[in-house]
């Protein structure tokens, strides 16, 4: 499979966290509500960064793909997660500096099996690198099992806990 390459802003769209200085002293406020001081947001970035795609992805740190609906975003993740499953390149051409790690895919809108595996197997993932959480199985309140899908930023502490039991 030959480098695909692809813009995570057109030259038409900007971020809308463009031009938010780590020294502003405004709040931003999220669209569930929660609010977080900027001076959190960057705390403990100083220094050399340990990147997994290089100027682009930093190891063991969140990366958000923002854009419109329709954009292609969940076409970029899942790219890059059989990219990374795989040990290919990342679309610019430039190899993997780390080898045989793996990719969890947290999945709210599309259907695990029919959508996402489908799309992750005609990229060529590797699935036995490729880990979809997008459910719970729980215990309501009449002690029954029940399954709930996943809820951000709920259920953080729970993907914390299976990226530190297998932080591959």
């Amino acid at each position: 499979m030959s480098p695909v390459a692809y813009d995570l802003l057109s030259d038409r769209e900007t971020s809308p966290f463009e031009g938010l200085a780590p020294d502003d002293s405004r709040e931003v406020t999220f669209h569930v509500g929660a609010r977080c001081d900027r001076a959190l947001l960057h705390s403990g970035l100083s220094g050399e960064i340990d990147w997994l795609w290089a100027g682009r992805i930093p190891n063991g740190r969140v990366t958000l793909i923002e854009g419109p609906a329709g954009a292609g975003k969940s076409l970029v993740a899942l790219d890059l997660a059989a990219r990374l499953s795989d040990d290919r390149p990342w679309p610019d051409g430039i190899p993997q500096a780390r080898r045989g790690l793996k990719a969890l895919i947290l999945c709210r809108q599309d259907d695990p099996a029919d959508v996402v595996g489908a799309r992750l197997k005609a990229m060529g993932a590797n699935s036995q690198r490729c880990v979809q959480f997008h459910e719970f199985e729980t215990i309501d309140h009449e002690d029954r099992l029940d399954i709930r899908p996943l809820a951000l930023p709920l259920d953080l502490p729970a993907v914390g806990h299976l990226l530190r039991r297998d932080p591959s």
